[in-house]
């Protein structure tokens, strides 16, 4: 197993995030890789390590602590639907997490770790993604000035809801769902193929897509559509 050297000059073994038996990689390409963490009311995962910058989306939240190498427990409330934002490529984080016996659900998160081949960080914004349409469709503005890379946007979506026709413009990226819910999806011609696929769409559920999604989003279900919007810049 791998080593990691403390201030005080002794070590602790760890493993890559990859090989942590919580962790499990959905979905990998050139520019990200997600993954699904779920830990169980008193269990504690393994040390391991993060060097990319990543963004997690939660579903199921509760009382719990991190530690990080060298360091004691802290505690911590992880809130459902809430997001967490890990930078880690300045300087990488060897750390374990603890759920707390006291909850009654297993803490469950998705992470977008964003690959050093898919850093755009020197470039500006691209202009075409219209964040005002995004806000009358349903969506909400979540990252702001966390990271140049992405733009995240969380959409809220009730039952019997439309969105109305809107576009990612020509951003990539990642949609997080948080809830499942049944949909119906209405792709503009010409359309890349959109994340939001017709049918149930099951919560941990994380779907890729190309620049040039146009498309309108119908709630047809009886459960309401929580999902993130990881777009890279």
């Amino acid at each position: 197993m791998p080593i990691h050297k403390l201030a005080d000059g002794s070590s602790i073994e760890y493993v890559e995030i990859e090989q942590e038996p919580r962790h499990h990689v959905l979905f990998q390409n050139s520019k990200v890789r997600c993954y699904d963490t779920l830990v169980k009311p008193s269990d504690t995962t393994l040390y391991h390590r993060h060097y990319n910058d990543t963004f997690y989306a939660l579903i199921a939240g509760g009382h719990g602590a991190m530690q990080e190498a060298g360091d004691d427990f802290k505690d911590t409330v992880l809130e459902p639907q809430g997001t967490l934002a890990l930078m880690c490529r300045s300087k990488e984080l060897v750390h374990r997490v603890h759920f707390k016996a006291e909850n009654k659900n297993a803490f469950h998160i998705l992470g977008v770790e964003l690959l050093p081949s898919g850093d755009s960080s020197d470039e500006t914004p691209a202009p075409d993604l219209n964040q005002s349409a995004l806000l009358r469709c349903g969506y909400t503005h979540v990252t702001k000035n966390v990271w140049p890379q992405i733009i995240v946007h969380k959409l809220t979506l009730p039952p019997g809801q439309t969105t109305g026709l809107h576009s990612y413009g020509s951003h990539c990226g990642v949609a997080l769902f948080l809830t499942g819910a049944y949909l119906r999806v209405l792709e503009a011609e010409g359309s890349s193929p959109s994340p939001f696929s017709g049918g149930f769409v099951a919560a941990g559920s994380v779907k890729w897509h190309e620049g040039g999604v146009k498309h309108e989003i119908v709630n047809i279900g009886e459960t309401e559509l929580v999902a993130m919007l990881v777009h890279l810049v």
